[in-house]
């Protein structure tokens, strides 16, 4: 997945993503979750994002591989909203 930071006037940061893959409905769904919550929110909340949101969200269950790759989406979020806080 391709994640995109766009700086709003206000100093947010709207979310916009791109899942390649047809199949990847968990994926596309982890898009969905992290860009209606967290476009336009404080920087500080984006970064505070806690690691293990994605076996909150799909259990622990979940593949490793999956798992793996939706961590990868959520540390794209935060590390946007970190660069931009340091």
């Amino acid at each position: 997945a391709y994640v995109w930071a766009l700086e709003k006037d206000d100093g947010t940061l709207d979310f916009r993503f791109d899942v390649l893959n047809p199949q990847g409905l968990s994926a596309k769904a982890m898009c969905v979750i992290l860009g209606e919550t967290l476009s336009g929110e404080p920087l500080e909340q984006i970064a505070g994002v806690p690691n293990d949101i994605v076996h909150q969200i799909f259990g622990r269950e979940i593949s490793m591989g999956k798992g793996q790759g939706l961590m990868g989406i959520v540390h794209m979020v935060t590390h946007e909203a970190k660069k931009r806080l340091s």
